[in-house]
């Protein structure tokens, strides 16, 4: 708990798998209410429970599709939407038709999109010695949460409170989880549609992109030929990247707000020493700094002048180029 993102990770996977438990027990509700719970109760449980398990599989292949470069926290937000809508989708449908047996897959695939990275996150961010430890700890949160879930539910069923209001209930759950994770990670949202709508219109192909180190300060030096090059570089860097902007572009409402969004790094354009200086801070805190030696577009496609203002900033920093 003291690791804050991995504490918010907990509590996040802790909350899917409460809300599939949740899931679980009105599909059984369902079945018994339309059998009767009788002959063919356990055919139909099994039926519906079959559509969320698809949607599943097919979330968690386009997760892993989406992330095979890095990890996108950003899915989370959106797989936490996609389960809000599923369950009202659920709460408006009845029976056990195809109706309903969509809005069951729909609420699998955004679970799947929910949980996968914060999976990732999870273990990728614990120490290495620490690994079992933390896992073991989300294991007994998930546990806890799963209890809980099925004493809400089976008080509701008790209470005689109607399938489509129970729906209508996790539905403003995962409203209120979602929004509060979308204040967490707006960079991460942000970043996700935005490259994503990017790489709809542009391939963008790596090589090397597995010589950047995993952790630890990195200057990137990059040749500049066009105003989409800091768009290019994130797509294919596996880690986040802070770019170096004149501080004066940070008084501009809007390009204000997107610089501090995304941890661009302010430097004066007069203050050579100063820019230098919080350049290899950023490096020493753990970020990938990207600088762009020429300090203009190039007009002919080839290179021009290289300025030597990165060798100080590697040389103070001790970060590798």
């Amino acid at each position: 708990k003291s690791q804050k993102g991995l504490w918010r990770a907990t509590l996040g996977i802790t909350f899917f798998w409460s809300f599939g438990g949740f899931i679980q027990l009105v599909i059984i509700q369902i079945a018994k209410e339309l059998t009767g719970g009788g002959v063919g109760m356990g055919s139909l449980t099994a039926y519906l429970w079959s559509s969320v398990v698809v949607g599943i599989v097919i979330g968690s292949l386009l997760v892993s599709w989406v992330t095979k470069n890095r990890n996108e926290l950003g899915l989370v937000v959106v797989g936490g939407a996609i389960m809000a809508l599923a369950s009202i989708l659920l709460a408006v449908t009845s029976g056990a038709g195809f109706g309903r047996f969509m809005a069951l897959g729909t609420v699998g695939f955004g679970g799947a999109m929910f949980l996968v990275p914060l999976n990732a996150y999870l273990q990728d961010g614990a120490a290495e010695g620490a690994r079992g430890l933390v896992i073991s700890a989300s294991n007994l949160c998930i546990n806890l949460g799963g209890a809980l879930a099925v004493g809400v539910q089976l008080f509701l069923s008790i209470m005689g409170v109607p399938v489509w209001i129970q729906f209508l209930f996790i539905a403003v759950a995962c409203i209120a989880v979602t929004g509060y994770i979308a204040r967490l990670l707006p960079k991460d949202f942000v970043r996700l549609i935005a490259l994503g709508i990017f790489k709809s219109f542009y391939r963008v192909r790596r090589i090397g992109a597995e010589q950047i180190p995993e952790k630890g300060g990195v200057l990137l030096v990059a040749n500049h030929l066009s105003y989409i090059d800091g768009i290019i570089l994130s797509i294919a860097c596996p880690r986040s990247i802070r770019f170096l902007m004149f501080d004066t572009c940070f008084d501009k409402p809007w390009i204000g707000k997107f610089a501090r969004l995304f941890e661009m790094v302010p430097v004066s354009p007069t203050k050579a020493k100063d820019a230098i200086r919080v350049a290899a801070d950023a490096l020493q805190e753990g970020s990938v700094v990207c600088i762009f030696p020429e300090g203009q577009l190039s007009r002919s496609g080839g290179l021009a002048e290289i300025k030597r203002g990165y060798e100080m900033i590697a040389r103070k920093s001790g970060a590798p180029v």
